[in-house]
C-alpha cells in the first residue's frame, strides 16, 4: 500500500466518522421518529467500518531487520467513559440515554473483537529497518533512529516515549508488546542513534536493561 493510499484511508475514516457523528447529532437534536433504530443502525455500520479499518492495518505485510508483533490489545478507556456518562445521565434525568448506551455497546463489541483478533493472530505493530522505525497505524508513521535523542517512561510504566531531533515524538504502549521485544527494541534504538540519550532508571528497571 502506497503513502497515497494511506492518506486516502485516513480521509475515508474521517468522512465516515463525521457522517456517523452528524447522524447521531441530528437524530438527537430534532428528535427524529424511530430514533433508537437510527442509533442502532448507525452504530452497527460504524462498527463494521472500524473492523474494516482494523483488518486493513492488522493484515499489512512488512519486511524488516526487526519486527515486533502485538501480543495484546492496549487500554481503550473511551468505552468505559461513555458508559459512565450513560449511568450519570440516568441518575440525573431518571432515564437511560439509549443513544449513549448504543454507542457504548458498539465500542465494547469492537474492543472485544480487536482483543480476540490480536490474541489469536498477533499482527505486526512495529518494524525496524535500515535505521528507521515504522509504526503500523492508520497512518503509517516512520522515524529516523539516527535522530533519537530522548527516551522516557511514565510512572505507571505503561508508555514508552521516544523523542527525536527534528521529528515528532513517538509513544509506544508497553502493554501491547512482550517485555523481551521491548527490551530488544530499546537496545536497537540506542545502537542506531547518533545522539544516544541517557536511559532513565525506570526504563532500565522495567526492561532489565544494563545500558
Amino acid at each position: 500500500m502506497t503513502n497515497k493510499s494511506h492518506k486516502y484511508l485516513g480521509a475515508y475514516h474521517l468522512i465516515v466518522l463525521l457522517v456517523f457523528l452528524v447522524t447521531i447529532f441530528l437524530t438527537l437534536i430534532y428528535r427524529l421518529p424511530q430514533a433508537t433504530y437510527i442509533y442502532i443502525v448507525a452504530s452497527v455500520l460504524f462498527y463494521v467500518h472500524l473492523v474494516y479499518l482494523f483488518l486493513i492495518i492488522a493484515q499489512r505485510k512488512f519486511v524488516g531487520e526487526f519486527i515486533i508483533r502485538k501480543q495484546r490489545h492496549g487500554r481503550r478507556p473511551i468505552a468505559a467513559f461513555i458508559f459512565l456518562i450513560a449511568v450519570l445521565g440516568a441518575m440525573i434525568n431518571g432515564k437511560v440515554s439509549y443513544m449513549i448506551l448504543t454507542v457504548w455497546g458498539m465500542l465494547l463489541i469492537y474492543d472485544l473483537t480487536v482483543r480476540y483478533y490480536i490474541k489469536r493472530n498477533k499482527p505486526i505493530g512495529i518494524v525496524v529497518d535500515q535505521g528507521k522505525i515504522i509504526f503500523n497505524q492508520l497512518h503509517l508513521s516512520t522515524r529516523n533512529l539516527e535522530e533519537l535523542n530522548g527516551l522516557s517512561m511514565n510512572r505507571m510504566q505503561s508508555y514508552l516515549t521516544l523523542t527525536f531531533v527534528h521529528e515528532k515524538k513517538a509513544i509506544i504502549e508497553m502493554r501491547e508488546y512482550s517485555k523481551s521485544d521491548m527490551k530488544s527494541l530499546v537496545e536497537i534504538c540506542l545502537a542506531n542513534s547518533l545522539y544516544p540519550p541517557l536511559v532513565p532508571d525506570n526504563v532500565k528497571n522495567a526492561l532489565d536493561l544494563e545500558t
